[in-house]
């Protein structure tokens, strides 16, 4: 619960730190240019905070479901979507470490900037990865610090050593744990 009522309280100032928005903005350019996103897709974006990846996306797709885990977060969201009219985002408090989303028929799956702050990275990776259609794509958006070789993300996210994002597509057999793909 500490986490959750440290990003409801931060929630309306997060987007004044130029990191956070640049990290972001890295992520949504890299997965543009990587992923031919169709006007056609249902993207989910995990842990979509204040919107900061999904915004970046949505011009591009037909609807995009935001979640996140945080009241504020999502208020937040929701807040900037009403002020810029945009209709094609829908906005869910969800916690996927709780239970699966019901959805299965996303084209996209994305998330930047959650993994570090997840206590069970392999089922959450499961679980986004069950919310594809088959043939669906869900790219992990490796931060290349040096430092993420120390942490738990390392189970999920590649490591370089340059700095900035690089981006890995996983497959879901490989998410889901199946073994045999």
């Amino acid at each position: 619960m500490k986490q959750r009522s440290r990003f409801d309280e931060e929630a309306g100032q997060w987007d004044q730190n130029p990191g956070r928005v640049e990290v972001a903005r890295a992520v949504g350019t890299l997965i543009c240019r990587r992923i031919s996103l169709q006007s056609n897709w249902r993207v989910l974006d995990y842990g979509a905070g204040t919107g900061l990846l999904t915004l970046c996306i949505q011009p591009f797709v037909a609807e995009i479901t935001a979640l996140d885990t945080s009241d504020g977060m999502t208020a937040e969201l929701r807040r900037k979507l009403a002020t810029a009219h945009i209709e094609n985002v829908q906005v869910r408090l969800w916690d996927l470490g709780a239970e699966p989303y019901p959805d299965s028929d996303f084209d996209l799956v994305v998330s930047s900037m959650t993994m570090h702050h997840i206590a069970n990275v392999p089922l959450v990776s499961k679980r986004m990865a069950e919310a594809l259609r088959p043939g669906g794509r869900f790219p992990l958006p490796t931060l290349t610090w040096r430092m993420a070789a120390s942490t738990r993300t390392s189970r999920v996210f590649t490591t370089a050593a340059s700095n900035g994002p690089r981006l890995r597509l996983a497959t879901q057999s490989r998410l889901r744990g199946d073994r045999h793909r």
